[in-house]
């Protein structure tokens, strides 16, 4: 058994999730010419990947259900895949821009609540949450990261840009404001 097989058993058998950071920003430049953005986005009007009786119209779903697969065929059937970071970014790359940034974050959100096509959403046990954390919502300061990993806010701490996300709207100088 492989080092993820051990990992995968443990998790299985102390019923404690796979936290997954994704990065589909990453995934779509790295093939870019290759994948459509609108996949990427969420944004695709149709399925563009299938999967025998699964159909994928974005990335997020696809690459949550080949978690799901690949731990399932490591013993792992009972294991959860959480989201623990995910998001894309303002500046600084191909397709990196503000309303690409606010496309993914406003979809993310929309799409996160539905679960896949292989784990549809259902009703969580008690005190069990579905959700993904939103990649470095704010920028971390004096740590010189590049500008594509910057997301609503810029160096200087300004809005890069406002987001309405679920029942919340981030103004990063503000704070968060929810409504519920």
């Amino acid at each position: 058994m492989g080092a993820m097989g051990y990992v995968v058993a443990f998790l299985e058998r102390t019923r404690a999730p796979l936290l997954a950071n994704l990065y589909p920003y990453f995934v779509y430049t790295l093939g870019l010419g290759h994948m459509d953005m609108s996949f990427a986005l969420f944004t695709s009007p149709e399925t563009v990947v299938q999967d025998g009786e699964y159909g994928y119209q974005n990335l997020l779903e696809a690459s949550v259900d080949a978690l799901y697969t690949a731990v399932g065929k490591l013993g792992g059937s009972r294991v959860r895949v959480v989201v623990s970071e995910i998001g894309w970014p303002t500046a600084g790359g191909a397709a990196a821009s503000v309303e690409n940034a606010m496309t993914y974050n406003q979809n993310l959100v929309r799409h996160v609540w539905k679960g896949t096509p292989r784990r549809p959403r259902r009703r969580e046990p008690q005190g069990r949450r579905r959700g993904a954390e939103l990649g470095a919502l704010l920028s971390k300061h004096g740590e010189g990261l590049p500008d594509h990993l910057r997301r609503l806010t810029s160096v200087d701490g300004l809005d890069t840009y406002i987001a309405g996300i679920g029942f919340c709207v981030y103004h990063i100088c503000t704070g968060i404001v929810c409504d519920r």
